[in-house]
């Protein structure tokens, strides 16, 4: 026979035996059942006999790196998920998309997990019911992924016609994210008081679409966190809250004894204070991207749309290294009119205010910067400069002077939507096709 190998010295054997052990696994499917389903006296993980619950499948033992966790379907009620530790992420997802709801979830003392696909809304009414997806302190990389998060379950197609009491009633809020690296991306939060919040350090809230909301539809309060590519729209007046498409404020003193937030990235939102019936008795005032309580440290803000009819556009107080370009900041009637605005304002307890680069915006006015209509342009009369404003269509209109008006060095590569900037860049966020 003829041998394509041979294995000469014991010390090659043992290298060979090293290297196989160390070779992977094959990575399986662990299934789940909810608790209250059919369980197995002997549940191994298998279809046939699935752990009851998630948390009791992530602390079996059974669960590697590269593994799934497949939950069938049914309600999970609440999950709560406490001290289990991945290197990398393993993904929770529905065995078949649309089937699988929680009342809320809650993890603690864990690292590496990934939710997906998972229904999220309280089913009893009538009582307050507090953030419905929660990450505490005490821990990191953890991510949610395609939720559909809702204060109710009718949300979606029905906080239109909630009454101030229904709000009140429910008092729900989407996701809060403590603890480092956590993340929320493509899930739709509907009907909810405050939508998305982070704390920690790290964190990312990426192309989420937040709908019908009573208080702040996002706040970003840990350093090195990015919001980007989220939707805002239709905000509700309930309470006595200063309600903000995106919020944040200084918490965490650095080593001079400042408080600080530092390099957070806010591009490419879309912020539209109401979509819904003009004449809705709820329809609040909001402000965009509100940011008074400083310092802000290497902040950026760009390629963000942002339709609202309180004075704040974007406010930026005691901003320091921090970039304000290519933002499109409108009244959301389409008309003409003196706000909102794009304002740097001072530390409120001092005067400190730092460095921050203004241009290639489009605003109903500015505030507290000189000559910011060099670098930038003033739009008092929207129809002269957007391609169709009443119907809230803010790219540029074919001659104006928002065209090729750009500052290419501090234009972003590219705009709103992904369409690239040539060298001569549009004013704005959305360069002319």
């Amino acid at each position: 026979m003829r041998r394509f190998f041979s294995i000469r010295s014991g010390g090659m054997a043992m290298a060979l035996v090293s290297l196989l052990a160390a070779a992977p696994l094959a990575a399986k499917d662990i299934y789940v059942s909810p608790e209250s389903g059919e369980s197995s006296a002997t549940p191994d993980g298998s279809r046939a006999a699935p752990f009851p619950g998630i948390a009791s499948a992530l602390r079996s033992g059974r669960v590697s790196v590269g593994d799934r966790v497949v939950l069938r379907a049914g309600h999970y009620g609440t999950v709560n998920v406490a001290a289990v530790n991945f290197p990398e992420p393993i993904d929770i997802l529905p065995e078949e998309p649309g089937r699988v709801h929680a009342d809320k979830i809650i993890v603690r003392q864990a690292s590496g997990l990934r939710f997906k696909g998972i229904a999220v809304w309280p089913r009893e009414t009538g009582q307050k019911q507090g953030n419905l997806v929660t990450t505490f302190a005490d821990t990191d990389n953890i991510h949610f992924e395609g939720l559909d998060i809702r204060g109710r379950a009718d949300a979606p197609e029905g906080y239109l016609s909630w009454s101030k009491s229904d709000w009140l009633s429910l008092e729900a809020n989407g996701a809060r994210l403590e603890g480092t690296r956590n993340s929320i991306s493509d899930s739709r939060v509907t009907g909810v008081i405050f939508g998305i919040t982070t704390l920690g350090d790290g964190a990312e809230v990426r192309r989420n679409r937040v709908i019908g909301f009573g208080g702040d539809a996002m706040r970003g309060l840990g350093n090195g966190s990015v919001f980007a590519d989220n939707l805002v729209r239709d905000c509700v007046k309930i309470s006595k809250n200063h309600d903000d498409g995106f919020q944040s404020w200084a918490t965490k003193k650095d080593e001079s004894g400042r408080k600080v937030v530092r390099d957070l990235l806010i591009e490419r939102n879309v912020i539209m204070e109401w979509l819904g019936p003009a004449d809705h008795p709820l329809r609040c005032v909001l402000q965009g991207i509100g940011l008074f309580d400083g310092v802000y440290e290497n902040f950026t803000i760009r390629n963000n749309l942002v339709a609202v009819s309180a004075w704040h556009g974007i406010a930026l107080y005691a901003g320091d290294k921090s970039r304000i370009v290519n933002n499109t900041v409108v009244h959301p009637s389409g008309g003409p009119a003196e706000l909102p605005w794009i304002m740097l304002g001072k530390r409120k307890n001092g005067p400190e205010k730092g460095t921050t680069l203004v241009r290639n915006n489009v605003s109903m006015a500015y505030r507290g910067m000189t000559g910011a209509t060099r670098h930038n342009v003033l739009a008092k009369f929207p129809a002269t400069v957007f391609a169709d404003p009443g119907r809230l269509d803010f790219r540029p209109k074919a001659g104006s002077a928002l065209i090729n008006s750009g500052d290419p060095a501090a234009a972003p590569r590219l705009d709103l939507t992904g369409h690239p900037r040539d060298n001569r860049p549009d004013m704005g966020a959305l360069e002319m096709r």
